[in-house]
């Protein structure tokens, strides 16, 4: 006798609505791992965000270094951040500024470097120095120690303001090569006469703002 299974309209309607309560299952535990995701990657980026900003290094109109943030800002427009960033640390940035050197009746208007020694060694004049020559090209004097930053420069330019190691102020009056390290301090603007004031032996100088 053939006996096939049939499946009435009951059966079909009843395997109809199971198939359709899987795929209701299904597609709600992919939607809730998708919003699971988002709202940890969320996280992640503004917990990144606030404990490390990224900063980057740029330089104002005057050529000095400042910290630029590519932080977005509230309103989540990152250039904007950028420009408002720039513009409020370019303000507060510290220029060292001149000072003078006098030596005998000549004056000399020395420009110093952006740095910490120049602005340390500018904290504490007035000073007058009887200074050592040393070389034909240069005078120094054993100074307290100042913050350093040393570099070899290769050539070193008469009118060149030095501290060797931490505690060696030197004036440069003649160009040559090198292979010492220094920390910069400033040059004289106009060096023309400096090595004959300073001549060929001993002399006081006088270090002015």
């Amino acid at each position: 006798m053939d006996r096939r299974f049939r499946c009435g309209w009951r059966c079909t309607a009843a395997m109809l609505v199971t198939f359709l309560l899987l795929l209701g299952m299904l597609l709600t535990g992919c939607q809730h791992v998708k919003d699971t995701s988002a709202d940890e990657e969320a996280a992640r980026k503004a917990k990144v965000t606030a404990a490390s900003p990224d900063l980057t290094r740029a330089t104002d109109k005057d050529g000095n270094y400042i910290e630029v943030s590519t932080v977005p800002d509230a309103k989540g427009d990152v250039q904007k951040g950028n420009t408002k960033k720039a513009e409020a640390t370019a303000t507060t940035t510290q220029k060292a500024g001149d000072m003078k050197l006098i030596i005998g009746d000549k004056t000399f208007t020395v420009r110093l470097e952006n740095n910490e020694t120049a602005q340390a060694l500018k904290a504490q004049l007035p000073l007058d120095l009887e200074m050592t020559e040393l070389n034909g090209n240069e005078k120094y004097y054993y100074y307290s120690t100042l913050p350093t930053s040393a570099t070899r420069p290769g050539t070193i330019h008469a009118g060149d303001i030095m501290l060797f190691q931490s505690n060696t102020l030197v004036i440069f009056y003649e160009t040559f090569e090198s292979d010492y390290s220094y920390t910069r301090i400033g040059s004289v603007t106009d060096p023309d006469g400096l090595a004959e004031a300073l001549g060929s032996g001993d002399v006081r100088v006088e270090w002015r703002t």
